[in-house]
This record gives structure tokens, sequence and C-alpha cells, in this order.
């Protein structure tokens, strides 16, 4: 590996490595604003110029030596961006200097020239990059002193730029035009991460601005740029003016948005949620998590169900708990214990789900189930990991990942774009990848995408198709003919040539990935198919189902007999089965109190979200995470 000092600091570090990353890992600082380890690097802000040079070999393949004998540094003409620079063999870098402070010290100043003073009201203060490199770089001396006597601390003499301050790209997203530095993170995150064209700079030097060519922001992935953007620039909108940033409360825990168990933090303030931020896990979400799992806690506050309720001359009416437990003691004792039905949330931790199935065994009913439950178990499928899809050399998709498993479409962008997992230094730091480029054009030979309706994936596909709903069985049969070398049969809405190019790349590749999604795990013969054809092939499969904690209830033994009748209902969740809602006698236990609670109840029980519980969720590939209260 190449040795490289960093100024007083000797250092070995990857190949091609940037100059950041070496000066980071000597333990020494550098400023960046426009920098992100995880997309391509562009040299914008020139926050991170440091003095930089390498030694050069003669004909003779040796190294050029000074006077004294010592390797001679040829320095660059000029400062060079650490973020751009690819280190070498012998090169030295330097970042202390006079003449690299004086550079830095000039970027902040530039950069805060235009720049509004809105700290004192700013929901980025407290978090700003720019914020702390002003304190850090900031004018500490006067330039010069006027004739009058007064100090002179600034040399911008002109009026401010102003424009359009509180600019909304979406329901979700906010843009202050003013604030903006032009870094250009959230225009290269939406195309090199979610793959969408929804964000660019528009116009050209002073006039240069951040914009969409339409309203809004058409991705499920918008709210990263909020936790991306260096500035506050792009904001909250539900989060938005609800506190400082040193004054939530920070949680970590996991999004019960669907399976996939993204990482998050949850920040709570006087009791109250009020913003989702991402959490990074390299090894399944990396530093994004979908719109669902960042905006979706607003219902987390509404409706609450703060006390027990208990049916009375046909209305629910507040009861104390004592009174609450004897309506259910009675209601409970008037039914056969063996027709009681326990019906848990798709989100039921798998501590919930144990207990639950061993009140189905000491009560001897079968009546065991959980919303969100697929026909064919997820667990009846090998699982894939999403470092396996970075190695796949063919994905074949049965379903709408972007709206199924959200975080899924990241990882095959990112495997579509030829990215590989980074390596890591010995804390955990990624390696920057100076290979990432932006304008990446997509491999289309690595992925076939077929679902009942148009989906994002399918522009990025070699093979794509969309099938007639109730039909995935006939594509699977169809998928399998043609594996044989046979005619494929007849799929309703499918070009047949369509699904022989997508079976000839599936056969040639090594190493495949299949993800089904419910259109696929509700219907028994498809599902049945798509297993077939995964372990006949070799292939790992994401089962994408609706429910955050499927495989993990499946595992603790939470499934329903064939026999679906039932006289009393215990339920975690309003949303029941038609025969459900025909029982005799109904509890809920919920936080909120539904239109369908208030129809259906007899005896309503006071529930935590998941944003409240603590406990184990098994996602979708197998892995165990972990909820944690706010």
């Amino acid at each position: 590996m190449p040795k490289v000092k960093v100024n007083d600091r000797t250092v070995e570090v990857p190949p091609g490595t940037s100059a950041m990353d070496a000066i980071f890992h000597a333990g020494y600082d550098v400023p960046l604003f426009c920098a992100e380890r995880h997309l391509s690097p562009t040299g914008s802000c020139r926050m991170c110029l440091v003095k930089a040079g390498a030694p050069r070999k003669g004909p003779d393949g040796e190294w050029i030596k000074d006077e004294s004998g010592e390797v001679k540094i040829f320095w660059f003409p000029k400062l060079m961006a650490s973020c751009t620079l690819a280190v070498s063999e012998g090169m030295v870098i330097d970042t202390l200097s006079d003449e690299v402070r004086h550079a830095q010290s000039g970027m902040v100043e530039l950069t805060l020239a235009n720049h509004p003073l809105d700290c004192p009201t700013c929901d980025k203060g407290g978090a700003c990059d720019l914020q702390d490199r002003a304190y850090e770089y900031g004018l500490d001396a006067k330039f010069y002193t006027r004739s009058d006597g007064e100090p002179v601390y600034t040399r911008y003499a002109f009026t401010k730029r102003h424009v359009d301050k509180h600019h909304p790209l979406s329901e979700f997203i906010i843009l202050d035009r003013e604030r903006c530095i032009h870094c250009k993170r959230c225009v290269r995150y939406f195309e090199e991460i979610p793959g969408d064209q929804v964000l660019d700079f528009i116009e050209r030097a002073v006039h240069t601005f951040i914009g969409t060519a339409d309203e809004g922001l058409p991705s499920n992935f918008s709210g990263n740029i909020t936790d991306i953007c260096p500035v506050g620039a792009l904001l909250d909108r539900v989060a938005r003016f609800r506190g400082r940033n040193w004054e939530f409360e920070q949680t970590p825990s996991v999004s019960t948005d669907d399976a996939s168990g993204q990482f998050i933090w949850i920040d709570a303030r006087s009791g109250r949620i009020e913003r989702i931020r991402a959490r990074e896990n390299p090894e399944l979400n990396d530093l994004w998590i979908s719109d669902a799992a960042r905006f979706g806690h607003e219902w987390a506050d509404m409706d609450r169900v703060t006390q027990p309720l208990v049916r009375k001359g046909g209305s629910l009416e507040p009861a104390t708990w004592e009174e609450a437990l004897a309506a259910m003691r009675q209601g409970l004792a008037d039914n056969d214990p063996q027709r009681v039905a326990l019906w848990l949330p798709g989100h039921a931790t798998l501590e919930e789900g144990l207990a639950a199935a061993e009140l189905a065994k000491a009560l001897g009913t079968g009546l065991l189930d959980f919303e969100g439950r697929t026909t064919a178990p997820a667990s009846a499928f090998p699982p894939a990991t999403f470092a396996d899809v970075l190695e796949a050399d063919h994905l074949l998709v049965v379903g709408d990942p972007t709206e199924e498993l959200p975080i899924a479409h990241v990882w095959i962008h990112k495997r579509l774009r030829g990215l590989k997992k980074p390596p890591r230094y010995n804390h955990g730091t990624p390696v920057a990848d100076l290979s990432i480029r932006e304008h990446t054009p997509p491999q289309r030979s690595l992925l076939s995408a077929f679902a009942p309706h148009p989906t994002r994936v399918m522009e990025w596909a070699d093979a794509s198709g969309i099938f007639e709903p109730g039909h995935a069985a006939a594509f699977f049969a169809a998928f399998e003919a043609a594996l044989a070398g046979r005619e494929p049969t007849e799929v309703p809405g499918v070009d047949a040539a369509a699904i022989r190019r997508a079976a000839e790349r599936w056969q040639a590749a090594e190493k495949r990935v299949l993800f089904v999604g419910a259109e696929v795990l509700m219907n028994v013969e498809a599902a049945a198919l798509a297993e077939k054809l995964a372990k006949s092939q070799g292939a790992l499969v994401f089962a994408m189902t609706p429910a955050a904690n499927a495989r993990g209830l499946e595992a603790v033994g939470v499934w329903p007999s064939d026999d679906r009748r039932a006289e009393a209902v215990f339920a975690g969740s309003d949303a029941l089965p038609a025969e459900l809602k025909e029982a005799n006698f109904k509890v809920f236990h919920v936080a909120r109190l539904t239109d369908a609670v208030r129809e259906l109840a007899d005896v309503v029980l006071p529930a935590k979200t998941p944003y409240e519980k603590r406990g184990t969720l098994l996602n979708v590939e197998g892995r165990l995470v972990g909820l944690e209260p706010a």
C-alpha cells in the first residue's frame, strides 16, 4: 500500500485513496462542504485545499534525489482539492502551513459573502458545517480601521444577494436558496443513489440556483437530502421549527414501515417525536432511508388511546383498568377459549410473537395470525442479503421493490452502476471511492423486471414486462419453460421475447438474486413456482412481505390453522380480516382510536407505537434488528 506523509505523520492507505481520507487517517482535519464519501467527488467548494507534492522517477526508474541525497518532492504548482486528489507512493501533504490556512480562510470568507445571517432561526444551527467552519476560520481580526476609528471586519462592501427564501420543492422538503452554497450534494445524491433525475443546477454564475423541471420531487428517497445538506438550505418541512438540534433526545432504533428494518434516529423533544433521521448501517441501509420511514411518524400522536375504553350503551366510554379487565374477563368467559383469535400487528416483535404463541397454546386455539401475512410464508425462501445484490450477476425482480422494499431500490441501482462494497479503516470509516463518476449509465443486462403494473426499476431493465394482475404463476411457468429451452407459455400482457431474454440472462449468471413481491407471495401457485426456481438455480431471494416482522413471527410459530371461525378476538391492529369482524366479542390493544376501532371494539386498551417499544425484529434478510423506545 502507498505510504503517504501528512504533515509529520506517515500512514499507509489503500491504492486509490483520496488525499482527504489519508489526512483523516493520519489524525488531521481538513474542512469540506461538497465532499461526501458515498457520492462522486467534484471539488466544487474548494474548502479542502492542501499543499501536496510527490516524488518522481528518472529515466533509470529510480527516485530522483536532491543535493543532500534525499528523495526530492516535486510540489504541485497550486494548492489541490484533497477530495479529488488520489494519493501515490511517497506523496507529501501539508495541511498546517500559513498558505493552506489562508486559502481555506479565504474560501470561508467567499462562502459567507452572500450567506444570510439566519443562524438564530435556522433549523441547521448547531449541526451546520458552515457554522462550524465560520467559528474555526472566522475573522477575529479587523482588516483595517476607517478614518473615524471604526474597525472593519469584512471586505464585502456590496448589497447581499437576495433570492427566494422559502421555496417548497415538495410537501416534505423546503429550499432556502439564499442559504444554498452550491455544493451539489443534493443533485449528485438523486442521480447516484436512487437514480432519480429530479434536481439540478439552473442558470449560471451568480444566478445559479437549485431547482426542478416540474413541480415536486418524484422520488421515494427525497428526505435524505436534508441530512447531507451541509447548511440549512434544504429542510424537513415536517420537523421545521420544532426545536434546536441540541434540544432533541436522540434514540437509535429501526423503522417498521417495511421489512428491511432501516436504521433510524428518533429525535424527540418534550415527550413528542419531532423528527426521524437516517442512522448509518453499511450492511443494510448505508446512510439512506425511505421517505415512508422518515416522514411516517406523524400518525404516532394522532387520535391516541390514552386510557381504557369499554362499550356501554352502544358507544365506547372511558373506563378504569379494573373495569376494562373485568369486561375482558366476562367477554372471554362467555365464549369458547378455543375460538379466541389472536391478531397481531405486522410490526409485533419476536418477544410479542412468542408470548402470543404461548398464550394461544394455553388457550388451545389455532387462531393465531398477524397483519400483512402472505399466503405463502416468507421463511420458505432462502434469504438474500443486500450485500448479495452487489455480488449478483443477474437480478430478477417480480414485484415493485421501490414501493414494497424501498431500500432494495437503492441497492439495485448501486449494483447497476457497478459499485462494490468500499474498504474500511479499522475504526469503521469507509474509504471514499474516487472511481465514482456522475452520469454513470446503468448496466441493463444485470436486471430483468416484471410486475402487474409499471415500476421504477423497469426503466433500468434489459428485459421487462407488465403482466395482468393475478397472473404471477403464469409468468413463472413461462419463465421455467424458457429456461428449459421451450417456447414460453402465454402470459397476458408480457412479450414472450422479454421472457426469453430474461431467461437467457438468468441462465448465464453464476450468482442470482430473485425479488418476489406480494403479488407472488399472496398466490400459492406462484410462490411455489418461485421457490422451485430459486432452489433449483441456487438463487437467493428477497421475499418482500408487507409485514415488517413476517419472518420473525413465522419463526416463533405465529401461523393460523385452516379453521378461521372465531367467537372472540384480541387484536393488536385495526385491520381485521372479514371473518374476524364477525366475532361476538372484540378487544383491541392499539395506539390509535380509528374509525374501525370505534365501530368494532367492545374493549379498547392503550398500546405503544413502534417508536415507543423495545424488542427485536427479524428483517427480510434474516437479520436481527432492535427497536428502542424514544
